[in-house]
C-alpha cells in the first residue's frame, strides 16, 4: 500500500466514523426531543386534571353553601315526658353546637347536616328514649353502635378521606392518653399508692399477708380492683 493509498484510507475512515457519531447523535437528540415532550404533554394534562379537579371541589363547595343557605330547617330536641324537657334543650344545644363544628370542618350540605343531626342527637351521653328529634321519635343508639360508621356513609368521598384522617387522628390521641393511664397506674401500684387487690373465681377478695398488714380501711377509696388481670382502661372510657 502507497503512502497516499494508506492517507485515503485513514481519511475515509475518519469521514466514517463522523458521519456515524452524526447518525447517532441525532437519534440520541431525536429521542431526548421526544422524551422533554411526552413529558410536557404529560405535566401539561396532569396541569389540566388539577385544575379539574379543583373547579369540580370548588363547584362543589359553591353547591353546599348554596344549599346551607336555603336549609330553613328548625334543629328541635324535645321530651313527651316535662319532666325531660331541661335534658331535652341541653342535647339539642350541644348536639347544634358539634353540627356547627362539622359544618365548617366538612362543608356539609343542608341534606347532610339534617341527617347527622339526628344521629348525634341519639348519640348524646344525655339522650334519653322517647325524645322528639326534628318531629321523629328516636331511640338510643343499640349497644356496640358506633356513631363514626353511621356518619361516613352520609359523606361524599372527599369529606370521607378527611373524615376518616380525623379519626384515626383522634384514636392516636386517646391511645397515647391510655398509655400515660397505664404507666401511671402501675407506678402508683408498686409505690404503694394503689392497692391492687385480687378476686376469685367466686368474685371475693383475695388479701395477702403483706398486702392486710398495710392495708387501708375498707371503704377509703383507696383500693383498687383489678380482677386479677389487670384495670381495662379502654372499656373505662368506653373506647
Amino acid at each position: 500500500m502507497t503512502r497516499s493509498q494508506f492517507i485515503l484510507a485513514i481519511a475515509l475512515l475518519v469521514v466514517a466514523g463522523t458521519i456515524a457519531f452524526t447518525v447517532s447523535f441525532r437519534k440520541q437528540e431525536r429521542r431526548d426531543q421526544d422524551r422533554i415532550a411526552k413529558a410536557l404533554k404529560a405535566r401539561h394534562n396532569q396541569a389540566i386534571s388539577n385544575f379539574s379537579a379543583s373547579s369540580s371541589s370548588r363547584k362543589a363547595s359553591n353547591q353546599r353553601v348554596a344549599e346551607r343557605s336555603t336549609d330553613r330547617t328548625r334543629y328541635e330536641v324535645s321530651a313527651v315526658v316535662f319532666s325531660q324537657q331541661e335534658i331535652a334543650e341541653k342535647v339539642q344545644r350541644e348536639t347544634l353546637a358539634q353540627l356547627e363544628e362539622m359544618t365548617s370542618r366538612y362543608q356539609l350540605t343542608g341534606t347532610q347536616r339534617r341527617q347527622l343531626f339526628a344521629l348525634l342527637a341519639k348519640h348524646h351521653n344525655n339522650f334519653q328514649d322517647g325524645m322528639v328529634v326534628n318531629g321523629q321519635n328516636l331511640y338510643r343508639p343499640a349497644s356496640g353502635e358506633q356513631l363514626a360508621s353511621e356518619v361516613y356513609p352520609l359523606l361524599d368521598p372527599s369529606q370521607q378521606d378527611l373524615y376518616q384522617d380525623d379519626i384515626l387522628s383522634k384514636d392516636q390521641w386517646w391511645s397515647e392518653i391510655i398509655t400515660q393511664l397505664r404507666d401511671d397506674l402501675d407506678g402508683a401500684i408498686e409505690s404503694g399508692e394503689m392497692i391492687a387487690v385480687e378476686v376469685d373465681e367466686n368474685g371475693n377478695q383475695i388479701l395477702t399477708t403483706s398486702i392486710l398488714d398495710d392495708a387501708p380501711a375498707q371503704g377509703d377509696g383507696t383500693a383498687i380492683e383489678n380482677n386479677g388481670a389487670g384495670i381495662n382502661l379502654n372499656n373505662l372510657i368506653g373506647q
